[in-house]
């Protein structure tokens, strides 16, 4: 564990210390050479620690994968328009879900005092077709019903724009606004949640696996089954568990890289196996480890309205030059002249992207440019 925390001290001091200029460069080939330069060199004549530092160099990767959502770190652009916030990274609904942000712009929080929309939101639809006419906008749906507005705003993820652009949109999307689509990433990983009868990790917080070569030979004998990639069994990829903030009952764990499309299709038994296994093989001499009630884990890059987590960018698109979040922002606009469709969330945001306040933002946004085409003051 200590091993651990000194070179997760590293990382953090890395990731604060350097800043990247080469838009050429990707976040992971950035990173490597960093780490290389400065942990793999301190450590040289410490054969354990240099062996150590090998293995965790994975897991400094799915840390960046996290942030990202990428399947790969040698993806992610290491120049980046990101701005962090300070604080507040991590705030939680508490349990109350995302539904919290509309019951707070319609005032219905704490207390459903305020507007009621219900009749005015139609759920279950799947848009098929947006058509863009001389002075309005028409939405076909998959059953069968149809509607027409003066204005659209469209908040899409980016994956499904990424999978249905081309037969979304009548007349079709035109440039910049396809490359912005093409060129940003937009991936996936895997949130893995295991609820237990009663708590075994007293309080441990995060956990850091880090998969060695004796551990990652192992995986292939004893857990036969799922994909693997360029010699890397999908397990591999698991590399944190922590505690859930909302039940002292529950753990959370991620998977990430290149194999999640196809870690999503395990079968529940399939994944409770494997997590089990990794659980009982990191943590079995500590805790005295029980089976869990439940596992569930996460189908976001398989639904087809998600397709993904989160966009990220890549290098293809910091390449380009302006910023593609800004092409992809850009309403479109009829032969009146007047923006009839308007694209918010978060891939639309130039700086807080991956985020759900980045998300609200373009929200907030795309209104307030709806209500200037309407002169409403």
């Amino acid at each position: 564990m200590k091993t651990g925390n000194t070179l997760l001290d590293e990382f953090i001091s890395i990731t604060e210390e350097t800043s990247y200029t080469n838009v050429n460069i990707s976040i992971g080939e950035a990173f490597s050479s960093r780490y290389n330069a400065t942990c793999l060199k301190k450590y040289k004549d410490d054969p354990k620690m240099l062996t150590y530092s090998h293995d965790f160099l994975r897991t400094i990767e799915c840390i960046i994968l996290t942030t990202d959502g990428a399947f790969s770190w040698n993806k992610i652009s290491s120049m980046s328009n990101f701005k962090f916030q300070s604080e507040e990274n991590f705030l939680q609904w508490d349990g109350l879900g995302y539904k919290t942000i509309l019951d707070l712009l319609l005032k219905n929080y704490p207390q459903k005092t305020g507007y009621n929309i219900d009749h005015q939101l139609s759920l279950e639809k799947t848009v098929t077709r947006i058509i863009l006419k001389n002075n309005s906008v028409k939405i076909k749906c998959k059953d069968g019903s149809e509607y027409s507005s003066d204005h659209v705003v469209f908040t899409p993820s980016l994956g499904v724009l990424k999978h249905e652009h081309k037969n979304l949109f009548m007349p079709r999307l035109k440039r910049p606004k396809v490359d912005a689509i093409e060129d940003l990433g937009f991936d996936g990983v895997i949130k893995v949640i295991l609820e237990f009868t009663t708590p075994w990790w007293r309080n441990s917080g995060e956990i850091f696996l880090v998969w060695n070569e004796e551990k990652r030979k192992n995986l292939a004998k004893d857990i036969p089954f799922g994909p693997t990639k360029d010699g890397d069994h999908w397990l591999s990829w698991f590399y944190l568990v922590g505690t859930s903030p909302n039940n002292s009952k529950a753990l959370v764990g991620w998977i990430l890289g290149p194999m999640v499309p196809k870690v999503e299709k395990l079968s529940k038994d399939q994944m409770k196996t494997g997590v089990m296994y990794t659980l009982k093989t990191f943590l079995g001499k500590d805790f005295n480890i029980t089976e869990p009630i439940k596992v569930i884990h996460s189908k976001w890059y398989m639904n087809p309205n998600i397709r993904g987590t989160y966009s990220y960018e890549t290098l293809i698109s910091k390449k380009h030059g302006p910023s593609a979040q800004e092409a992809l922002a850009e309403p479109i606009t009829a032969k009146d002249g007047v923006p009839r469709i308007l694209f918010a969330g978060e891939a639309t945001s130039s700086h807080r992207f991956g985020t759900v306040d980045g998300a609200v933002e373009t929200g907030y946004r795309e209104a307030d440019r709806l209500l200037k085409i309407l002169k409403v003051k």
